[in-house]
């Protein structure tokens, strides 16, 4: 998630000697584009089965555009991911996301 993260160890001793300097660190992570990690397909006697994996800074989706050849399939994906994200079980994910779409074939 977009966010600064600081990491911080406190009380922290040697053979029952305090360390007289306390660690700490911090890193940033930036908001950038979502970034895709796998991308798959399966036939279906309809068409086929597209599942897409990957992760979002911002915990946030808009919308996919499907190509393929010449046909375009645009999934809106808005209010989904925001039920995604909003739900409590997804913070232990962080901005992961796995999308799984069926695209017909006329």
């Amino acid at each position: 998630m977009a966010s600064t993260i600081i990491i911080a160890a406190g009380n922290l001793q040697a053979g029952g000697v305090p360390f007289a300097r306390q660690a700490s660190t911090s890193t940033r992570v930036v908001r950038q584009a979502p970034v895709l990690t796998n991308v798959c397909y399966a036939p279906t006697t309809e068409g086929f089965t597209v599942d897409i994996s990957g992760y979002s800074t911002t915990r946030d989706l808009t919308s996919a555009d499907l190509i393929f050849g010449s046909n375009t399939f645009t999934v809106d994906l808005a209010a989904s991911s925001q039920d995604f994200f909003s739900n409590d079980d997804s913070i232990r994910s962080g901005g992961t996301f796995r999308i799984t779409r069926s695209v017909p074939i006329d």
